[in-house]
């Protein structure tokens, strides 16, 4: 295993234990508000798995950001989950990037396990496939969709696209650089 292979987030069979026991991990580090009400630009309500506040927000580019986390049942054989249900995924946390939370307005959204990990993808190999799945991390990113996921020697990680956001290891990384607020219009 080397420094920074993503490692799988398995043996949950229900979501709410997955998130329980990821949350309960990231409490030392953020104030986390669980089932986050919000609208999206259509009219609908959504709710969010769970939205992190810093509790060191100065260290932060953006002293009021909010990191929303949708978690997903990691089941027997995620590696080879469809393609519909990973796309699916990512088009629920791009309307997630589109809603108005209440309290925390327009966030940036982290899946977890990560939408490219869940679809059995770790964007680290020379492959054709591997190289679709870093194109899709990036293009996520344009959207303010990132992922939560468990990096071998760094515990658990914000990404978007390639970048950390924040490590359990080394604490705020990219976070410090970006203000983590979805963008709309050019990029």
């Amino acid at each position: 295993m080397t420094w920074q292979t993503v490692l799988p987030i398995t043996g949950y069979t229900r979501e709410a234990d997955l998130s329980t026991r990821v949350l309960a991990r990231l409490e030392h580090w953020f104030i986390i508000e669980r089932e986050v009400p919000g609208q999206h630009w259509s009219g609908r309500q959504l709710r969010i798995d769970a939205i992190l506040r810093p509790r060191e927000p100065q260290q932060w580019k953006n002293p009021n950001v909010a990191l929303g986390v949708e978690f997903k049942r990691n089941t027997p054989g995620a590696y080879n989950v469809a393609l519909k249900d990973a796309t699916s995924m990512a088009a629920q946390a791009i309307d997630y990037t589109q809603t108005e939370w209440d309290g925390f307005g327009h966030i940036s959204v982290f899946t977890c396990p990560g939408v490219m990990q869940w679809a059995g993808m770790d964007g680290h190999h020379a492959d054709p496939r591997e190289y679709a799945a870093v194109m899709y991390r990036h293009l996520l990113m344009q959207f303010g969709v990132g992922e939560l996921v468990v990096k071998w020697g760094y515990g658990l990680t914000f990404h978007l696209g390639d970048q950390p956001i924040w490590n359990e290891r080394q604490g705020v990384r990219h976070g410090k650089k970006w203000g983590l607020k979805p963008r709309v219009g050019s990029r």
